[in-house]
């Protein structure tokens, strides 16, 4: 379990080929640890146009509503409106998927922080010692 969740997670966040490496239980099972981590609400998901990122969003909503936490929705967006929105609406975080210039197969979870990458890389590991537990 720990090599396969090391060889999903990269740079910006969690990224695999939906179905496949990017299962159902592990995105409900990232996303109750991002749920962990957040702690509180509001939490805003955004999504690109992918044909798998409107369920993966769902479940992310889902899986954070049942953890406790407010959502928003945004929709379909690109990933800079979803920062902007997160810091101008007074959310607490939020989560993009999108694979960005990944084949279409692929996609991925962000986790919208105000963060460099190597501190995004840090909480991204607390996330999966969260997981792990």
């Amino acid at each position: 379990m720990i090599n396969r969740i090391s060889k999903l997670f990269g740079t910006n966040g969690v990224r695999g080929t939906f179905g496949t490496g990017l299962t159902l239980d592990f995105i409900v099972d990232f996303t109750y640890a991002l749920a962990s981590y957040y702690k509180n609400g509001p939490i805003i998901v955004g999504r690109d146009g992918r044909m798998s990122s409107q369920i993966i969003s769902r479940i992310i909503r889902s899986t954070l509503n049942s953890g406790g936490l407010e959502v928003g929705y945004a929709g379909l967006i690109p990933t800079p409106c979803l920062q902007y929105a997160a810091k101008r609406l007074g959310y607490f975080g939020g989560v993009m998927v999108t694979a960005s210039h990944n084949p279409p197969e692929y996609n991925m979870t962000e986790m919208e922080i105000e963060a460099s990458s190597a501190m995004k890389r840090v909480r991204y590991n607390q996330v999966t010692e969260l997981q792990r537990r």
